[in-house]
């Protein structure tokens, strides 16, 4: 598997390591600053929205 293909999707510190090596990192709104300044691209919505709103990202870019 090519880890450009790799998402990581978080929204605390111990994300910050998955989205280091991940071709895409998605950060919660609602996540801690560790994971927000690693993050690509930080979401508008929080918690389980937030991760529906990350999934249709990466379903959208297809």
């Amino acid at each position: 598997m090519d880890l450009t293909d790799v998402v990581a999707i978080g929204d605390s510190e111990n994300d910050v390591s998955a989205f280091e090596v991940a071709g895409h990192s998605i950060a919660m709104a609602n996540a801690d600053d560790a994971a927000r300044d690693a993050a690509a691209v930080v979401t508008n919505a929080s918690y389980a929205d937030g991760f529906l709103e990350a999934v249709e990202m990466v379903r959208d870019r297809e």
